[in-house]
């Protein structure tokens, strides 16, 4: 049982660190977007 638990926790805790690099990176992506258009415009 505290086997169980503790593989729940350690796989949810993969998740989210795998998670939080694509979000700052998509983060990123979307401020040098924004920056760019800012730029293209006349």
């Amino acid at each position: 049982m505290t086997g169980g638990v503790i593989t729940i926790i350690h796989s949810a805790w993969d998740l989210a660190t795998v998670r939080e690099p694509r979000m700052s990176v998509t983060t990123q992506e979307t401020i040098a977007f924004d920056e760019h258009a800012e730029t293209e415009q006349p």
